[in-house]
């Protein structure tokens, strides 16, 4: 018996006076901590900012902060080097975006580029 495929339904999760609108089309288990990442490079500005969404998270489960920041940090690299590796010979903003992504991600495990 095939299982009903369902369409992606957003969620929204109240955050201090915001919410936040999560999308579950492409939904996985694994740590937090990669979610917050992708946050970081999606969005992070406020009032959503990814240590906002995070102060909220303490709220409901312990978080243990370094593994939270290796995790988040080792995240945008692997973001910051798919956009470096997919840019084209003549997509010089696109390269020179990603290199200095990767040297903040970098900056973040106390690393320089």
């Amino acid at each position: 018996m095939k299982a009903a495929r369902r369409a992606a339904q957003p969620s929204v999760v109240p955050v201090r006076s915001s919410a936040a609108s999560f999308d579950w089309e492409s939904a996985k288990g694994g740590h937090p901590a990669i979610d917050f990442g992708w946050w970081d490079w999606i969005y992070n500005r406020p009032p959503l900012s990814t240590e906002a969404i995070i102060d909220a998270y303490r709220g409901v489960r312990a978080i243990n902060t370094g593994e939270l920041t290796v995790l988040r940090a080792l995240c945008l690299l692997r973001i910051h080097i798919s956009r470096l590796a997919w840019s084209g010979a003549d997509d010089g903003a696109q390269k020179r975006s990603a290199v200095q992504g990767l040297g903040e991600a970098l900056a973040r495990l106390g690393l320089r580029a």
